[in-house]
């Protein structure tokens, strides 16, 4: 499968699009076949090193997407096989990135897609919300 990562810090030439085996899930994580993805301030922020934090090497992208399940964990039984979901960021860009043909999430960042919005819509909602949440309670 073919995903972005980075491996320095700098503008979008440091950007690679990679090949890697399609992830396996632990116990408590979902694989994703991505269907839609969306770049926003922050991960641009990230890979030029002016984020929150320092990106570990090598990096993914992205924090929204949405797809559909193609593996769960073993411990994971509110989810199955073709499942249509979105990722809510509530993690961190160190350890997690959706820019992929497939991705792995950790359990507490998948919600079941609302059937009547779609992919893209699913994808790009989350953040948003997030954001405008934030400077509400500011």
């Amino acid at each position: 499968m073919k995903r972005v990562e980075f491996n320095e810090i700098g503008s979008t030439e440091v950007l690679n699009i990679v090949e890697r085996e399609i992830p396996i899930p632990k116990e408590n994580e979902i694989v994703i076949k991505v269907k839609t993805a969306g770049l926003n301030r922050a991960e641009e922020l990230l890979f030029q090193g002016q984020y929150l934090f320092q990106p570990k090497s090598p990096s993914l992208l992205d924090l929204e997407a949405a797809g559909i399940i193609e593996k769960v964990g073993s411990k994971i039984n509110n989810f199955e096989k073709r499942d249509e979901v979105c990722l809510i960021p509530n993690i961190t860009p160190t350890e997690y990135g959706f820019l992929g043909e497939y991705a792995v999430a950790p359990l507490q960042a998948v919600i079941k897609k609302t059937k009547w919005i779609s992919f893209k819509e699913s994808a790009a909602i989350w953040m948003t919300c997030r954001t405008a949440y934030a400077d509400i309670k500011l």
